[in-house]
């Protein structure tokens, strides 16, 4: 603990709401300082029990982006390979909204999907973004070639068919940046941006820029939710990163903001009435594509076996 200064003394001593919590102090729950438990250094005047309550994370968050429908499937079974614990919470048997794995007893890994809390890609999210706070990539790139990466860059992912494309010694032509998966051709101004990556960064193979592009992506994840906590502990005092979804950070948010101490429903003819109140929609299981023949339609084939659609909705 480091003594406090004539000026932090002063603070402390007229004080008379906590700084955690904006609560007035009491008898119950008296003024006491609150220091940081790995530096010492003095932050605040603080109740008793919010000075209790606060402590040394014990898990280190990785932010991935879109982990539930993709990323996790690359690595979930190889964490498995040893006998540390891992906490699963399930969306679905094959989809997580977050894991843990732990390193030692009283320290985990944490799997965060930032789509939980952000949900667009990554080439919308990092026009949201300032020049001024692409501050991981401004710490890992020089200053004369950073802002041709403060934007998602071009890959072509459908033509890196194996190993051998990455020996390539030049960008392949525009039209091999075509996607199947977006049905879509790169444009030109994208090209021309590729093009110049290429080139300013001395780049000798496909493979090396398959580096840049890659870690590229990491810097600009990064960059767009340190921005993104960094606007939630402006707004609220919330760090997003202690949570696991949107949802879950806006519920706190509301009950810090409105400071609103919520009853259980004890009644249980309430609760019956509620339940009653629940009603549900449509829920089918159905093929990607069907197609009806029979007498009724204009293009019946009377060679083929009829059939007809029905939709049926059932409460």
């Amino acid at each position: 603990m480091i003594p406090l200064t004539k000026e932090q003394q002063d603070l402390y001593d007229s004080s008379s709401h906590c700084y955690i919590c904006s609560g007035s102090f009491t008898k119950e729950d008296w003024k006491v300082r609150d220091d940081c438990h790995l530096t010492g250094f003095y932050r605040g005047p603080a109740h008793n029990s919010c000075n209790l309550k606060f402590k040394v994370p014990t898990f280190l968050p990785f932010i991935f982006h879109n982990l539930s429908g993709y990323d996790s499937h690359l690595f979930i079974k190889e964490l498995g390979n040893n006998d540390s614990d891992i906490n699963v919470i399930p969306e679905i048997t094959e989809k997580y909204i977050s894991f843990s794995k732990k390193n030692s007893k009283k320290f985990s890994i944490r799997f965060l999907d930032s789509c939980r809390f952000i949900p667009s890609s990554l080439e919308k999210l990092v026009i949201n973004l300032k020049p001024d706070q692409f501050r991981n990539i401004q710490s890992f790139i020089s200053e004369d070639k950073v802002t041709l990466l403060m934007r998602k860059g071009c890959f072509p992912y459908d033509y890196v068919s194996g190993p051998e494309k990455l020996s390539e010694t030049c960008l392949p032509p525009k039209e091999k940046f075509y996607s199947r998966l977006n049905d879509e051709d790169l444009i030109d101004n994208d090209y021309q941006h590729a093009n110049h990556v290429w080139s300013a960064f001395n780049v000798k193979t496909l493979g090396e820029y398959s580096d840049l592009y890659v870690k590229t992506d990491v810097l600009l994840l990064s960059d767009i939710f340190e921005n993104f906590r960094s606007v939630c502990m402006k707004a609220y005092n919330l760090d997003a990163v202690w949570y696991y979804t949107a949802p879950g950070l806006s519920w706190d948010s509301m009950l810090k903001c409105f400071k609103v101490k919520m009853e259980l429903l004890m009644d249980y003819d309430m609760y019956l009435f509620i339940e009653k109140g629940i009603r549900g929609g449509i829920s089918q299981c159905s093929n990607r594509y069907a197609r009806a023949n029979n007498k009724f339609l204009p293009n019946f084939e009377l060679s083929k076996p009829q059939n007809f659609f029905a939709i049926f909705r059932c409460q």
